[in-house]
């Protein structure tokens, strides 16, 4: 049996109806490969703007699950969910021994931001007679010694909160002032290095109202 052929016209005029139609599923096609980066970027970068972000980003590049980590710890796998998604918090010990069990070693540091050194003979002048004069030079205002409690002064570099205690010294020079740039009261303090141990969400705290930024050093065991 011959199969009929179509007139070529009519050939012509379907395969153009035929790359209309993939044109348009593939222009479909592409907008919803679009929106769906889209998607993913806005939660990524909710994400990354939540305090366990770097504790949650280790785990899941590691390819480890909420259950995996639960069992690992002794914990469930409802808690680690509450913890990352509700909470958005954990204490630095339950960071630490977290990466710990996957092989990894977890340390903080606060770094001081850059800010321009201003010397105590900087805009200082007067007016003598009529004369007015201003004084420049590169002398550094002399600030005493300060004696910090004990808790923080004999931190040694094998305890938790030896970075804490290493920029409390940087950013202050008197006692009072360990409260007032930290924003926690002295008990508080005094209970975070007592129990070497504190919360995530305080040391955001601290680095806000200080104006430092939060370095996380995670390196494998």
């Amino acid at each position: 049996m011959v199969k009929k052929q179509l007139p070529a016209e009519l050939r012509e005029k379907e395969t153009e109806q035929e790359r209309n139609l993939r044109y348009e599923r593939q222009k479909k096609e592409n907008t919803r490969k679009a929106r769906e980066e889209r998607k993913k970027e806005k939660e990524e970068n909710r994400e990354s703007d939540r305090r366990l972000f770097f504790l949650y980003k280790t785990l899941k590049t590691l390819g480890y699950t909420h259950k995996q980590i639960g069992k690992t710890i002794g914990v469930s796998e409802q808690s680690i969910s509450w913890m990352f998604s509700v909470k958005d918090d954990c204490r630095l010990s339950m960071a630490q021994k977290i990466l710990e069990h996957v092989g990894y070693n977890l340390q903080v540091k606060l770094n001081r931001k850059e800010t321009p050194k201003i010397s105590y003979l900087d805009a200082k002048g007067g007016n003598n007679n009529g004369v007015k004069f201003v004084i420049e030079g590169d002398i550094v205002e002399k600030k005493t010694e300060t004696r910090f409690p004990y808790y923080i002064q004999d931190c040694t570099p094998d305890k938790r909160l030896y970075f804490l205690a290493e920029y409390i010294k940087e950013i202050t020079s008197s006692l009072p002032e360990i409260s007032k740039k930290t924003n926690l009261e002295m008990t508080i303090i005094r209970y975070m290095f007592t129990q070497d141990d504190l919360k995530i969400s305080q040391i955001y705290k601290i680095a806000s109202r200080t104006d430092a930024e939060i370095v996380w050093k995670i390196n494998k065991i």
